[in-house]
């Protein structure tokens, strides 16, 4: 075998070829309802920065950030993170600049400007293609296995190697398929030549890419939770599952400190389209956070995931939210607040969301007591909850353990909440709590960017892309190109197969419409009347529940209502 090339990364521009820029806002394309998926982002060091969708700035990653179409990683010298998406896992290592292109429920497509990336695949849907652009060619994923990219600078061109499975390399001039032990260095763009090499030997990022291959096949969790809940295969490691009587499996997390709380150690972050999103804090705080629901049974916490052979959808956070305002008095500031939902509640999204959605998020994310069943069909599930009984049926059975208010500011600052949180109100702060739609409160740039960075050696500014389908490229590309491609210090295009979606306004356009709205997400009418220059106008999306239903705990009390 040979040893691996080892590469020089350095910052680099990149030409633009096609009307869209890639992740120029990235924050939510001009749709309906939001993704059913994201990317977590996990097993980062410290040495990860994040550009997130609609900004061009940089900002420290955190573990658990759920990523989605537009966000931007770069990886560091002695970095290393992987994203996991259910079964697909995209690892990064050192001097890597990575993007989003697309993260939508039927594609799956990213592109890696430089460093090293290896793509696990351990199953592969018809309706969910994986691509991968490079500046050499883009890569589709054709049958599940591993491959991995190193893509050079300076026209070093790109290191295709695949362990596992098969790829197609796609672009101006070449069309090939690739299969297991086969590796080719890609060179040039206008047309891309394609060098046989010898298999590389292993380096450590083979080796640790394996390491997490194995904590993923031999996960227990896969046992009992769905393969799209993403980052139940760290759970193993932090608890223990058991079977119980009311719900099936439930898992127990270990060494949890007196007093805990889900939603209680972490922080909240805006991340579009979903708005006000829970980040926790610890190492396997993703999946019982944004799928399934909490109980306390016995007198411990335990995770109830959704049924099994279902697809959960992704919930920036399982929680209801509540007025705070009866808790200021005792900090003497304006306060948030919100409840971990109980095992059959169900999530109101602060999102606009159709029936449909609605009825999936709760759905695929709700396991039935066995001792009760909910008797409530798909079909009527968000009628009856949209109604006025079926709202006030909802008993909130964490309301008086583990409703959590912490002061606006410490909310929008991104900031963890622990040493500013209330827990556990008094019966007089409950009595006259409200549940609320969403949190009355407006997030800023430091919601998106907590913690910014200004020593990222790559630009900030967003990355335009060239989409050049390989049979239709090349004129397109003699336009502004040497045959060759672009020469050591020249800008850079990227190659795809795919076009990437059409991105919509930035976070700064759209803030002086959030204020408008209260902090409620933007909808699909006011994201297009931005993208088309003209004011955002009011939301069109009725929310619930509306203000009129949101009784105080003690007017529920006075109507029946537990």
């Amino acid at each position: 075998m040979t040893s691996r090339p080892r590469a020089r990364f350095s910052a680099y521009f990149y030409s633009v070829w096609i009307a869209a820029l890639l992740g120029s806002a990235g924050a939510q394309a001009v749709t309906g309802d939001p993704p059913v998926r994201v990317a977590r982002l996990a097993h980062l060091t410290a040495h990860v920065s994040l550009e997130p969708a609609g900004t061009n700035q940089w900002t420290q990653a955190l573990p658990n950030t759920p990523l989605a179409t537009g966000d931007r990683l770069y990886v560091n010298y002695e970095g290393h993170a992987e994203l996991q998406m259910g079964e697909l896992a995209v690892r990064a290592w050192r001097f890597t600049d990575l993007t989003l292109v697309n993260l939508a429920n039927h594609a799956t497509q990213l592109a890696v400007l430089q460093g090293s990336l290896h793509v696990r695949t351990f199953a592969l849907r018809a309706d969910r293609p994986v691509e991968v652009d490079t500046p050499n060619g883009a890569i589709t994923v054709l049958q599940p296995g591993d491959f991995r990219l190193d893509v050079y600078t300076n026209a070093g061109g790109t290191l295709v190697t695949v362990n596992a499975g098969a790829i197609q390399i796609s672009g101006p001039g070449v069309s090939k398929i690739l299969g297991a032990g086969e590796s080719v260095h890609l060179v040039g763009s206008n047309p891309v030549h394609v060098l046989v090499q010898r298999m590389p030997g292993k380096d450590p990022f083979d080796v640790w890419s394996q390491q997490r291959d194995r904590v993923f096949l031999s996960s227990e969790a896969r046992r009992y939770v769905s393969p799209d809940a993403v980052g139940s295969e760290d759970l193993d490691a932090y608890g223990k599952w058991s079977d119980t009587l009311e719900y099936g499996p439930v898992w127990y997390p270990s060494n949890l400190p007196a007093g805990w709380s889900p939603y209680s150690n972490g922080r909240w972050n805006w991340i579009a389209p979903w708005g006000w999103t829970w980040v926790d804090a610890d190492a396997w705080g993703f999946a019982p956070f944004h799928y399934g629901r909490w109980t306390d049974l016995g007198s411990r916490w335990g995770w109830i995931p959704g049924p099994l052979g279902t697809a959960p959808v992704y919930a920036p956070a399982m929680v209801a939210f509540v007025d705070g305002a009866s808790f200021s008095g005792e900090r003497g500031a304006p306060m948030a607040g919100w409840i971990p939902l109980g095992a059959e509640e169900p999530f109101y999204p602060a999102y606009a969301c159709s029936r449909a959605c609605f009825t999936e998020v709760n759905l695929s994310n709700l396991s039935e007591a066995r001792s009760n069943p909910r008797h409530i069909s798909a079909s009527s599930y968000f009628s009856y909850y949209h109604s006025r009984a079926g709202f006030r049926s909802i008993q909130y059975a964490h309301q008086k353990a583990s409703t959590i208010a912490v002061p606006v500011n410490v909310l929008v600052s991104g900031r963890e909440i622990a040493p500013d949180m209330i827990i556990r109100p008094t019966a007089l702060q409950w009595a006259s709590v409200r549940i609320l739609s969403h949190p009355a409160v407006v997030p800023t740039m430091q919601s998106v960017l907590p913690q910014p960075v200004s020593s990222v050696p790559v630009p900030a500014e967003r990355v335009p892309v060239i989409v050049a389908l390989h049979a239709a490229a090349t004129t397109a590309l003699q336009d502004g190109a040497e045959e060759s491609g672009p020469q050591p210090g020249e800008r850079f295009w990227l190659i795809a197969r795919t076009a990437p979606p059409t991105p919509g306004p930035s976070f700064e356009e759209q803030l002086p419409a959030l204020r408008l709205n209260d902090g409620r997400p933007l909808d699909a009418g006011q994201l297009s009347n931005l993208a088309a220059g003209r004011s955002s106008g009011p939301a069109t999306v009725r929310e619930f529940p509306p203000e009129s239903w949101s009784l105080t705990n003690a007017t529920r009390r006075h109507e029946g209502v537990k």
